[in-house]
Formats: structure tokens, sequence, C-alpha cells
């Protein structure tokens, strides 16, 4: 059987290929854009759920504005409009599709550097 692999590689001149590499790197990506996708989400279930508590407000305005329910829709309204849903990472980026960019930004930035660096470019 090696000896076949090795005629076959004298006639075809090609090497096998190996899809190690690209199945980590294909990992690496899909685990890195978890957390952008569940921020986008979290953040898209919370638009939703802020638009349901508005819509539930302006039913309950119309049959009894003094309610005490009421009243406690629009303070969980101004909660939620103050302090919205998100997911932060390092406590400070709020994640989501947004981040994106960025990051394509600093790995393309990156990779530049790194070719000057080998002189390619």
């Amino acid at each position: 059987m090696t000896y076949q692999f090795f005629y076959n590689y004298k006639l075809n001149k090609t090497r096998p290929v190996d899809y190690s590499r690209f199945i980590v790197i294909l990992t690496y990506v899909v685990v890195m854009m978890m957390p952008l996708a569940a921020g986008q989400l979290t953040r898209n279930q919370g638009a939703k759920f802020h638009r349901v508590l508005a819509r539930l407000y302006n039913k309950m305005i119309g049959t009894d504005a003094n309610a005490e329910e009421t009243k406690m829709i629009k303070d969980f309204i101004r909660l939620i409009k103050k302090n919205p849903l998100q997911i932060k990472l390092i406590s400070n980026f709020p994640a989501g599709m947004n981040l994106l960019p960025v990051i394509g930004m600093l790995f393309f930035n990156y990779l530049i550097v790194i070719l000057q660096f080998n002189h390619v470019i």
C-alpha cells in the first residue's frame, strides 16, 4: 500500500491533502462566533420583549390608567430602557454582530504586520 502511494505521488506530483489545519481553523472561528451570535440574539429578544411590554402598556392605558398593574408595567419599561438586556464581553463590550467588523479589522491588521515582518510585502 505504501508503494502504491509513492508510485502515485511520483506520477501525479501531487501531495495528499491534509485537512487537519482547516478543521482546527474552522472550529476556532465557529467557537469565536458563538458569543457574538448569542449576544445578538439576546439583544434582539430584549427589543422584542420591550415592544411587547409597550403594547401591553398601551392596551392597559385604554382600560384603566390609574391601576397598580399599569404603573408597575410603566416602571418595568423604564427599568428595561435604562438597563437593556445584553451580554457583555470582559464586562465592557456588548456582544453582538457589531463586533464582527472590529474583529475582522484587527485580524487583517495583524496579518499585514506579520507579512511585513516576513518580508512578503
